[in-house]
């Protein structure tokens, strides 16, 4: 409870979403020692609203995606000599005594710590289903996650920058996210790259944060008898490569070759099969620069 804790949050055009997290930080039953603001020059009055406020550290960048805003905040509070980094984008809500839950939970070897992210529209289920170890199904409840807990804990398993509690010892070992990946899969490549190294992570029960539920859907495609599952496609460009590209980055290092093979040649198809060739060659496209590590195809999405 001694430790030095930094508050790491990620804004981006989300002003009263950021009002609100801003004062659940400040009702914590154990405080952060900062708060560290980075915000990935927001348009729509949060630069304002940041410079009224007191008692914060503001960063303000270009629009680096999540992952860029995390590399900052990150960074920034490593080199101010703080011992916990507690991460969190700006729509998320952590109870009252969520920062406080995290530090007594008694396994110090527990460097990599989530709280129970419960969704924020109806708090009995998770805002993000679960697999724990040696389990068969997902979690999808509160109740579940608490039957299912050992020792106060669920091993092996988190929801990585959502409220999540990172121990300095990680980045020392690891370095910081890669801002390339800039939306979608940055922390749960963290997660991998900390795991590899040795680090232990789990989801305290005690402590509870709020989310938004999960948004990505997940549709399936059949081929040769088997069934395949796919994130549904949403339209936007960006968010559409980013997602297969990040995906075949993180399975190719973390998963096995021959799998993220088998994964890609069937997304392909998926997108031949449902949306014609053009979409199949950007699948193409996108995972062969997630497998390769060219990490530099997403900026001609992006809007000057």
């Amino acid at each position: 409870m001694n430790m030095k804790i930094a508050a790491v949050i990620v804004t981006y055009n989300r002003l009263e979403c950021l009002k609100r997290c801003f004062a659940a930080l400040h009702s914590q039953s154990r405080l952060p020692d900062e708060i560290i603001i980075v915000n990935n020059g927001s348009t729509d009055g949060t630069g304002q609203w940041l410079s009224e406020q007191s008692g914060l550290t503001v960063i303000t960048q270009k629009n680096l995606g999540g992952a860029g805003g995390f590399r900052t905040g990150f960074q920034n509070a490593f080199e101010r000599g703080y011992d916990w980094v507690w991460s969190m984008d700006d729509d998320g809500v952590p109870t009252a005594d969520c920062l406080k839950r995290l530090l007594e939970f008694p396994d110090a070897n527990v460097t990599f710590r989530s709280p129970l992210v419960l969704a924020i529209e109806t708090p009995d289920l998770l805002a993000f289903e679960l697999l724990p170890e040696g389990s068969k199904a997902n979690l999808t409840s509160k109740s579940q996650a608490q039957d299912a807990a050992i020792g106060g804990l669920l091993p092996g398993i988190a929801s990585p920058f959502n409220g999540t509690l990172i121990s300095r010892k990680i980045f020392e070992s690891i370095g910081f996210p890669i801002a390339e990946l800039y939306i979608w899969g940055d922390e749960v490549e963290f997660q991998c790259r900390a795991r590899k190294a040795g680090h232990k992570e789990g989801i305290v029960i005690a402590a509870e944060f709020l989310h938004p539920k999960n948004r990505l859907v997940y549709t399936t495609f059949r081929i040769a008898g088997r069934t395949h599952g796919f994130p549904q496609r949403t339209g936007n460009p960006l968010r559409d490569y980013l997602t297969i590209r990040n995906n075949a980055y993180i399975e190719f290092r973390y998963v096995g070759f021959m799998w993220t093979i088998r994964r890609h040649f069937y997304c392909i198809l998926y997108h031949l099969f449902e949306f014609g060739p053009a979409a199949a060659w950007r699948a193409f496209c996108a995972g062969q620069a997630g497998i390769w590590g060219y990490l530099g195809g997403h900026r001609k999405y992006l809007k000057p």
